[in-house]
Parts: structure tokens; C-alpha cells; sequence
């Protein structure tokens, strides 16, 4: 679970909200089938490894503009590689058992 706290900012009058704001580089999981999102969900929580933050859902929208549409990706927790991403893409493809 990833902690944030507040940053620092003393003498402030009026409340600066890009102080809140954070951007990190995550890894996703590509899902060609929208059938199997549940169960790759499902695998990687049990492996910790998918996005698991409060309020921030880890299935998104793929953000390749060249795939289908309706295509879902699911968000990976910050420290997981894009191989390990790529794996999963190969698991749903049938290419790899």
C-alpha cells in the first residue's frame, strides 16, 4: 500500500492544490478479451501485483489509440517492469500456457 501525506507548506493562506498532486509511471497489463479481465485481476492480487490504491480503479481504458475499442488494461503497482506486463498479453493470446 502506498502512503502520501501532505506536503509541507507553512505560512500558506489559501490552499495550493498542485501540492497534492502526484504523477507516477505505471506498467499495464493489455487485455485483449474483456471476458478474462477477472480472472487476471484476480491472479495478480493474489501475486501483488496490481494497482491497489483507494479510490483509483486498476482497469482502464487501453490507452492505445490503435487498438480496438472497448479494449480494458489493467494498471500494475509501481516497481513491476513492462516484461511482466507483456507476459500477461502473451498469456491471453494463448501463445504461452
Amino acid at each position: 500500500m502506498l502512503s502520501l501525506r501532505a506536503p509541507l507548506a507553512r505560512g500558506l493562506t489559501k490552499l495550493d492544490r498542485s501540492l497534492f498532486n502526484k504523477t507516477w509511471r505505471l506498467a499495464a497489463a493489455s487485455v485483449t478479451d474483456s471476458k478474462n479481465i477477472a480472472k487476471y485481476r484476480r491472479q495478480l492480487s493474489s501475486e501483488n501485483d496490481i494497482l491497489s490504491f483507494p479510490r483509483i480503479s486498476a482497469v482502464r481504458e487501453d490507452p492505445d489509440q490503435s487498438a480496438a475499442q472497448g479494449r480494458k488494461c489493467l494498471l500494475l503497482r509501481p516497481g513491476i517492469d513492462a516484461q511482466s506486463a507483456f507476459v500477461l498479453v502473451l498469456l491471453d493470446s494463448g501463445l504461452i500456457d
